[in-house]
Parts: C-alpha cells; structure tokens; sequence
C-alpha cells in the first residue's frame, strides 16, 4: 500500500482517539501518527470528556468508538456537542464493529461527523480525515487509482488475460467494455452477483470487476460467498459503484474485495487498479515497454463535436465529458445517448411509485442506477442531483415536494426531453463496412445462427457480424430488413433484433 502524502496544513492534527480495547486503540494511535498527526488515547467516555475539558490542550478531531463501558460513543459524543463549552469543537468521526450508519436514527447520525466500520483499515481512515478537513484530493482512494504520472499515458498490455465484468446496466457495461478492450482485455459478462458466482472461472478470469449495486445479488453478498469457495477464492475483486453512502469503501474490504473504482470510471484510476491486481499473460511486455496508447482523459480539452457529433448540442449534457468517458468512441456514445430514455426517462416516476408503497430499496437502487449512467453520459447536473436524492432516501427522509427531488426530477427530465428530440442525423449510424464475398445459403444461415447468439453476449461483435453479413442478405432480402435490426441494436431492443433476425432466417429457409 502506498504510503499516504499528508497535505502540510493537516500535519500535527490533533487527534484524540477514545477506544477501550488497548489494542484497537495502539493500532488507530499508530495509524494517526503515520500521517504525521498527533494522536492521544484515553479509554473510556468518561476520559474523553475530562481530556477534552483540559484547557491546555485543545482537539481537531475525535476517533469514537461505538460501544465502551460506562458512556457509550453516541452518549459521550452528545455530551461533547452539548455540555462542554468549547472554543473549538473538533470534528467527531464513529468507529463501530457492532452497528451500522444506514440502521441509525436521523437523530443519532446527526451528532457525527463521520462513521467508519472496524476493522478501521488505513487508506479508507487517510480517506475520511481527508475529506473531513477539504483535502479530498489527498485521499489514498484517489491516490491509489492512480500510477505514477509518467506511466498514464502507456497503460499495461493485458492481452491474453481475461476478466469477469458484473454489472447489470447495459449504458454501463458498454462503457467497461470499452476501456477493457483498449488495454487488449477479453470481457465476459454478469448481469448479477448470483450470475457471477456461476461464472466465474479461477482458470480463465485474472480478476473480476463487480458492482456493488445489482439486483438478484448485489456486489458485497457476491463477494463474500466467492470469498467463502476455496476454489474461487484467490481471485482478485475490484469494486466499481457509483458509490454515495458514507462506508462503501469498508464494506468493499470487509466483503474481501481487493481493490476500488468509483463511477464514472476515469480511466487512468481503471487501468492502475488493473496493473496492481493482474499480470501481463507470457510473451506480452510490461509496462513501459509496450507501445503507448493515448489516454482520452475524461477532462481532455479536445473538441468533442467532432467528426459524428459535429452540430449536437443537448441540454444537461457535457458532450466532451461523454465523448471521453466513451473513449471517444462516437458510435458507442450516440448508442448510449440513444439508449438512455427507453430505460431510465420515468426513473423518477417509477421511484416515486416504489416509495409510496414502500418499496424504499427498489427506489434508492433506481436512482443509484440513474446516477451512475448519468455520469457516464457527461450529465453531470444528473449525476449531482442523483446522488443528493439518493441519499435522501436512503436516510429515510424522501419528501416528493422537497427542493432536492425536485431538482433531480427537473434535471432528469432535461436530460430526456433532449435527448428525446436528438436530431434525426444523429438517430442512426450505421456505417456500411465491406463485408465477405456473396456467402452461399449454408454459410448465411450460420452466420445469423451465430449472429442470435452473439446478440445475447457482445452487441458490439453482433453489430460487426450483422455488418460482414448486410451485402448478401441485402441481395437476398433487401436493406431494410438489415436496417431495422441495427436499429433495434442501436435502441439496445435485444428481443425485438433477434426476433428481427429469426423472421430472415425463417424467409431464407422457404426462399431455399
């Protein structure tokens, strides 16, 4: 693990940790001392309270653990905010092996800061004091997503090596997909933990990258039942969420996962967490050796417009913020600008739905989803706006009439009635490609025999297949049919392309 870069302003923070087990709180001293901070223990609640009441020394941060003999953390901690009269009142951050933040009563989180689940690792304590005190920049979870800046722009080779993506959201795992293949990775596919524990193969998969936020199996359960199968084990889990809730990076290492990646996937932060947790397959050159690739920064002042996209312009959305995130990728982004409405224009409409009957899960999931799609499309007032709806419900606190929904609904509906009216030059690319020479009537039917099974795995490889295939079912059955299935492609409607693809087939076994 890197060691942390302490910000100078933040070296000598005082910190008093109140822990009653002499180990934890040698180890949480330790830990505040390495950040060159300066940390003093006590024991109980009751000391605390006296240390803190001493005016020779005054605290900027308080480490509390949850259940102590005597006061407990919370009731220590109301005394702190209530009874002492400080000039100072320091920041007041939970630790607790026994309870968590989402269980809490509004009230209780309230009084604190910040809450950390034990075993308090490290990185994710650097983190919280990080971002406590405005230095998030600082925080080893975005250091550690990091390689050395002279590597960024020659990220490793993989290929030869093949990963396990589990994510749900189609927009999502294009997205993946995409800066998977440029570093010459194989991807195969799980829409959910449950489908990843089926999948996933220790002789084939390097490393699985696993979100957090699924139906059926979410992430952290699939996690720790891999964690549980000695013959699954050993392969190295790399969480990737649009995370929002305090403690999502504990409760990734407490599962077993090994390493995080925050959404929208930056790519640099992608490709450093790849090179800690996969080796280059035998005969392919390490890093440094091979030749660079130019990484598409997410802030990379290019012109976004170009090209594909020259003359669009829509509301809510950074194009140039997209583009990159596409890898500048025009095809694939218009897909996923194009995809968005079918799924996710009534989130808002849905969610409200689930609420009012109680469905509270099914609605933060929804909007978790939205937000995580939207930062993937460059719709950053989505994705702001998402994430402070998400965790009003998440705390219990949803109001359909509060400013925070109604921002969220008025930037969600922005986003779609844009996207809704996306000019009619942008609504279908569909470059012809030259295909193969005329196929006769065997080949043909084996090529959309292989073309339904791909549209079920790879609509990326479906669309390239469809396109080797257009010149002779053009000749056989005329453009249009091959039109209206990479329509339904680019529409991300997989049912109605392949029923699209069974009718051809059914046409040319008569014709034949």
């Amino acid at each position: 693990e890197q060691r942390p870069v302490t910000p100078v302003d933040l070296r000598g923070l005082r910190v008093l940790v109140v822990e009653d087990n002499a180990t934890s709180r040698d180890i949480l001293v330790s830990q505040i001392q390495s950040f060159q901070m300066v940390a003093t223990g006590v024991a109980s609640g009751e000391a605390a309270l006296e240390r803190l009441s001493a005016p020779e020394q005054a605290f900027d941060l308080v480490l509390m653990d949850w259940k102590m003999p005597g006061l407990n953390g919370l009731e220590t901690t109301r005394r702190i905010r209530a009874d002492l009269k400080l000039d100072k009142t320091p920041v007041i951050c939970m630790i607790s092996g026994y309870a968590r933040e989402d269980l809490m009563q509004p009230a209780e989180r309230a009084v604190l800061d910040a809450f950390l689940h034990k075993p308090v690792n490290q990185s994710f304590l650097f983190d919280t004091i990080m971002g406590l005190f405005g230095h998030q920049e600082a925080a080893i979870a975005g250091d550690l997503m990091r390689l050395p800046a002279d590597t960024l722009d020659t990220p490793q080779d993989f290929t030869g090596r093949r990963v396990l993506l589990v994510e749900d959201i189609e927009i999502n795992r294009l997205v993946a997909m995409e800066w998977l293949a440029s570093v010459g990775l194989e991807v195969d596919i799980a829409e959910n933990g449950a489908e990843a524990i089926e999948r996933l193969d220790p002789a084939h998969h390097a490393a699985v990258l696993m979100d957090l936020q699924m139906p059926v199996m979410d992430g952290l359960e699939a996690t720790r039942r891999i964690r549980a199968c000695p013959e699954l084990a050993a392969v190295p889990i790399i969480a990737m969420t649009a995370h929002a809730l305090k403690g999502d990076l504990e409760r990734c290492l407490a599962a077993g996962m090994n390493d995080y990646v925050a959404k929208p996937v930056d790519p640099a932060r992608l490709f450093a967490a790849l090179a800690r947790w996969i080796k280059p397959a035998d005969g392919v050159p390490v890093q440094g050796q091979a030749e660079p690739t130019t990484l598409a920064a997410p802030d990379a002042p290019e012109e976004a417009t170009a090209g594909p996209l020259t003359g669009l312009s829509l509301p809510g959305i950074d194009l140039a913020d997209g583009l990159a995130r596409a890898n500048r990728n025009a095809a694939l982004y218009l897909k996923m600008l194009r995809g968005f409405n079918r799924s996710w224009a009534e989130a808002a409409r849905r969610a409200e739905d689930d609420l009012a009957a109680g469905r509270l899960e099914d609605a933060r999931r929804a909007i978790h989803s939205v937000k995580g799609v939207a930062g993937n499309l460059g719709a950053k007032t989505l994705y702001a706006r998402g994430q402070a709806a998400e965790r009003m419900i998440a705390e219990g606190a949803f109001d359909p009439a509060s400013a925070i929904w109604r921002d969220f609904s008025a930037a969600l509906n922005e986003v779609a009635e844009g996207l809704a009216s996306l000019p009619l030059e942008f609504a279908m690319v569909a470059p012809v490609i030259d295909g193969d020479a005329e196929l006769d009537a065997g080949a043909l039917r084996q090529g959309l025999a292989a073309l339904v099974a791909l549209l079920d795995d790879d609509l990326g490889r479906a669309q390239a297949h469809l396109e080797r295939l257009r010149p002779t079912l053009t000749q056989r059955l005329g453009a249009a049919r091959v039109d209206a299935v990479l329509a339904c492609i680019d529409d991300f409607d997989i049912d109605a392309a392949i029923a699209g693809v069974k009718q051809m087939q059914g046409e040319l076994e008569r014709d034949d």
